[in-house]
């Protein structure tokens, strides 16, 4: 019974998710190098932020999930400014080596690091 369960959930689950993303968007700081007038978080410190294993813990999960669903991943590096925080380059390289395929978005906050980022070709979209 176990095996038939398990054949008509991986047939489910081939057919309904063919080529699908599933995002996961991680706020890596709250830190920021700017003050805007409309921005919701207006102190920009890291108080209590994640640390790298938490980050690194959170995306073993992610794909554990995405590999069960049969979802391709989709990973937005996003918070105050993401080039602030110390975890995104250590990030960036468990994303490559955990995550190879993984889509990358990330959102950094000034014109001179978006120029920086889209000029690098592991990132999809910048903006």
């Amino acid at each position: 019974m176990k095996a038939a369960l398990a054949a008509i959930e991986s047939f489910l689950l081939k057919t309904i998710n063919v080529d699908r993303y599933l995002p996961i968007q991680l706020d890596i700081t709250n830190a920021c190098n700017l003050k805007c007038i409309h921005c919701y978080h207006p102190h920009h410190n890291n108080n209590g932020a994640s640390s790298l294993d938490q980050w690194k813990e959170i995306l073993i999960q992610y794909k554990a999930l995405i590999q069960k669903m049969r979802y391709r991943p989709w990973v937005i590096l996003c918070g105050g400014e993401p080039l602030a925080s110390p975890h995104l380059l250590p990030l960036l390289s468990f994303i490559k080596q955990e995550l190879p395929l993984s889509s990358l978005r990330a959102y950094p906050k000034t014109p001179a690091a978006l120029k920086a980022m889209t000029a690098d070709t592991r990132w999809r979209q910048a903006s």
